[in-house]
């Protein structure tokens, strides 16, 4: 009986198995993000869109391989986009925000930052001493491309950008720190300065009733 259970359990086990790796899409998927363009009565509106496409292989450039794929009539790519999204008429802007690789093959370019996400940013930054704080930027992995190969192709022009950049991030931040502080303390001031009326309400009292009783006597 208990080697009954152990076969069944173990059959089970091997069934789950199966049945995740058969859930996992063989490939590579990129999972593309950025702006499209639909119609209406207004005409032309840019709306939001996030597509995860599965290739057979790693791609040199995956976003030249999108953004053909997504424009062309009768592609498989266009036809997952108009799935999602019927009103789309034309792709605006695009960057990949994910990889997926299930293939096991590795990149052909090592360095190739448009398939890496933040964690794989920040460590290319580190390795490279790009000096670049991901956090300025809120995790917007577009924004974090952006100023990699600005670093790289013009380090000049990257070290002005950037400090404005870390100036403007500062700010805000002592900003936000301010005004938290502000917000707890407008209660404190307040209940202070009540206190210290009633405080000065009193003693004036006092000192009325004192003269009044020392001009009495």
């Amino acid at each position: 009986m208990a080697n009954a259970n152990k076969n069944k359990a173990a059959k089970s086990t091997a069934a789950k198995t199966q049945q995740k790796n058969e859930t996992v899409k063989k490939g590579v998927t990129y999972t593309f993000a950025g702006e499209y363009y639909c119609r209406d009565d207004r005409g032309l509106l840019a709306k939001v869109y996030e597509l995860a496409v599965t290739f057979p292989e790693l791609l040199a450039n995956p976003l030249s391989a999108f953004k053909k794929g997504v424009n062309e009539t009768g592609n498989p790519i266009r036809n997952l986009m108009v799935k999602k999204y019927p009103d789309y008429t034309s792709v605006r802007t695009y960057s990949v925000i994910k990889c997926e690789n299930n293939t096991g093959a590795k990149p052909k370019k090592a360095n190739d930052i448009e398939i890496m996400n933040v964690e794989q940013l920040q460590q290319f930054i580190d390795e490279n001493d790009l000096g670049i704080n991901t956090e300025i930027y809120n995790n917007d992995v577009v924004k974090i491309r952006e100023m990699i190969t600005l670093a790289q192709d013009d380090p000049e022009k990257f070290e002005t950008v950037y400090a404005e950049q870390v100036k403007e991030y500062e700010y805000n931040k002592e900003l936000e720190a301010l005004n938290d502080d502000n917000a707890t303390g407008e209660t404190t001031d307040e209940a202070t300065t009540d206190s210290t009326n009633d405080e000065d309400v009193d003693d004036l009292l006092d000192d009325l009733d004192g003269d009044e009783n020392g001009t009495n006597e």
